[in-house]
């Protein structure tokens, strides 16, 4: 097991004791930083809990920036409503360290399943937390998996997925690079190791115009050509060499 992920600013972020927390056991974990979207984040809470045939076994993880004044003074109004989990920090990068903010919510869930998730996105399958907990391993081989979620209308797009809790365990990371997404498809595409769930989602963000999505698409614009260069590419076959090691010693 890795030691908890630890970047410059980890040790600013705290948890916020909530009243109504998840469950002490969940099996699914759903990664959710968020800022100044309070409307949205009860959309896409009501439709993680509300359509979860286990409501209790969902673990909800919300990053959210110190000086975002509108979810922090919504936090107890929202946990009357729903359980989640909170943790507060430094806006830091702001966009720029989107991974390292899922990386660490990852270290801190409890779920076999780490569902990489956005606030602008809706859970449209009732019991999907069934669909991804399906898939748990059975056996002593373990089971490494991406499950990616169908966006209906982005047909074929990757960006929200369950990836199974060992991927974490064994990078000591979820992705290095901003885009967790691209990451860890690519890494478990080449390892053949993901695969399409029977989960479908909306996902608003092309139709929401807001600091956060401006910051999204600026973002993207500046770090997309860093992700085919030859460093990163060979940083993402050492993690699939890992990944295959592991796998291969799994069979032995």
């Amino acid at each position: 097991m890795p030691e908890p992920y630890v970047w410059s600013g980890s040790s600013l972020i705290k948890e916020i004791a909530m009243p109504w927390g998840a469950s002490s056991s969940p099996s699914v974990s759903v990664l959710l930083p968020t800022r100044k979207r309070v409307n949205l984040l009860v959309g896409v809470l009501d439709s993680l809990i509300g359509l979860a045939s286990t409501p209790n076994a969902v673990e909800v993880l919300l990053k959210i920036d110190e000086d975002d004044d509108w979810t922090l003074s919504s936090l107890n109004q929202l946990n009357s409503l729903y359980p989640f989990r909170a943790f507060v920090g430094p806006r830091g990068g702001g966009y720029h360290d989107m991974h390292h903010w899922n990386n660490y919510l990852a270290s801190k869930a409890l779920g076999n399943w780490l569902v990489v998730f956005n606030d602008d996105a809706r859970i449209l399958t009732p019991a999907w937390d069934q669909h991804v907990s399906a898939y748990s391993p059975g056996g002593d081989r373990g089971n490494i998996l991406l499950l990616l979620f169908h966006i209906i209308n982005k047909p074929g797009a990757r960006e929200l997925f369950a990836v199974w809790h060992g991927v974490y365990d064994l990078f000591g990371y979820l992705s290095p690079v901003v885009q967790t997404d691209m990451w860890l498809s690519t890494v478990l595409d080449m390892a053949q190791r993901a695969i399409w769930a029977d989960v479908k989602v909306n996902h608003l963000n092309e139709t929401i115009a807001d600091q956060t999505s401006e910051e999204r698409r600026a973002v993207q614009r500046a770090v997309f050509s860093g992700l085919v260069g030859t460093e990163l590419t060979r940083r993402r076959l050492d993690d699939v060499k890992k990944l295959l090691d592991h796998l291969d010693g799994r069979r032995a």
